[in-house]
């Protein structure tokens, strides 16, 4: 009798761990994956409860996560609805692994299946100016990017995608030594400036040494990298022709561009000029002005003599009090080489109207602003406004980067 009842519980700690080998978690079978367009998909699998899970009588929760290759989650949630993928973000065919599971209490079980990104192709179209105004260390570039995939209901056809991922471009110059030089860019369109770059030294060196050898020096331009992870092609992409998404090539330029740039003499034989005596001037109109007579009226009042006259300004006087209130309508960085000049005048009794054009150097920068406009004032210097009518490319493209916040028109009590 002692026998059998050391027996009993061996026999339950077998039944006990047969149950828990036998009942791993809910049973997943037939995972099925059906997309209705490469942005949207749906999952369907056949799950059946576990036997005896830790939580029986619990339902069956079913959950997907979907992941890319470099381990980013792009969903996580319910099996149960349609899913949205970033299709637009995706890389060229890229590889993604969809992971379903069933939980049921503390019992889990999961499946995984590969699926992949619709076929892309990446296209660019660069305006690039370089050197940009015969200034070897700057460089003005466009870029238009393009990207296309293919059609989810006719594979034989493929449709552009507007809002795709992030650029990482390199713009590529190959100057007098043949020896490329790489800018990278993540934005559009921009001015980039090597004087600063450490990596560009012996680049813009060569450079330098060509033009003092040589009275042109040529210049070839090009654009490589990525866009949404999927690299460049040529701009003879033809959207009708799928072969062009299969046959892409990763490192093929996509804009091409040989500017042979025209150095002036002064750049090759560099003038020896012996310093002069600096001249203090207003303007480059008043050069060494000659004195006026004013005549001087008295005029008794009491017993005191008043000398009464009201204070008249120049147009060079005007528009030199003028200059620094226009320099900060169009930035409030520091500048330097401020310069205005008179294009022409009109009076209408002690009311002024001055065409103006005002150019300075962005400290940061050192590009070269210009603007014009219209200065509207009294002749003593009060009740002014002056209005920009015009700007040149830098002042446009540093408003429209952001850079600087343009004041169209601006007033002031007194200049």
């Amino acid at each position: 009798m002692r026998r059998i009842l050391l027996s009993i519980p061996l026999i339950l700690v077998f039944f006990a761990s047969s149950v828990q080998a036998f009942d791993a978690g809910p049973k997943i079978e037939n995972l099925q994956i059906s997309p209705s367009s490469w942005s949207n998909l749906s999952i369907t699998a056949d799950v059946k409860p576990a036997f005896l899970a830790s939580g029986s009588g619990v339902p069956v929760r079913e959950t997907v996560q979907i992941v890319t290759l470099s381990g980013d989650i792009i969903y996580e949630g319910s099996a149960h609805k349609s899913i949205e993928l970033p299709d637009h973000l995706l890389g060229d065919r890229e590889q993604l692994t969809v992971n379903f599971c069933a939980i049921q209490g503390n019992a889990k079980n999961c499946i995984s299946k590969v699926i992949f990104a619709s076929p892309k192709v990446a296209i660019i179209e660069a305006k690039i100016e370089y050197p940009f105004n015969n200034d070897v260390t700057k460089g003005r570039f466009e870029l238009e990017t393009k990207v296309f995939r293919t059609s989810f209901d006719d594979q034989s056809q493929v449709e552009r995608i507007k809002n795709h991922g992030p650029l990482q471009a390199r713009i590529v110059i190959q100057g007098a030594d043949r020896k490329p030089f790489h800018v990278p860019v993540t934005t559009t369109k921009g001015i980039f400036d090597l004087k600063y770059r450490d990596e560009a030294k012996e680049f813009l060196q060569n450079q330098m040494n060509a033009i003092y050898d040589s009275e042109t020096v040529e210049f070839n331009t090009s654009v490589t990298g990525l866009v949404s992870n999927i690299p460049f092609t040529t701009s003879e992409f033809k959207e009708n022709a799928l072969a062009s998404i299969t046959t892409q090539k990763t490192e093929m330029p996509a804009a091409q561009a040989a500017r042979i740039i025209p150095i002036p003499q002064e750049f090759i034989t560099p003038n020896v000029v012996e310093p002069k005596p600096r001249e203090v001037v207003s303007i480059a109109s008043e050069v060494n002005p000659k004195p006026k007579n004013v005549e001087k009226k008295p005029v008794k009042n009491n017993s005191e003599t008043i000398v009464k006259s009201e204070a008249k300004l120049s147009d060079t006087k005007l528009a030199q009090k003028a200059l620094g209130q226009i320099v900060k309508m169009v930035t409030s960085d520091p500048t330097r080489s401020a310069k205005v000049n008179v294009i022409s005048s009109n009076q209408n009794g002690a009311k002024k109207t001055l065409k103006l054009s005002v150019s300075f150097i962005d400290k940061w920068t050192d590009a070269k602003m210009e603007v014009k406009g219209v200065l509207s004032v009294k002749t003593n210097g009060e009740n002014a406004s002056f209005t920009i009518t015009s700007t040149n490319e830098e002042v446009k493209l540093m408003n429209e980067l952001g850079d600087i916040k343009l004041k169209k028109n601006q007033s002031w009590a007194s200049l």
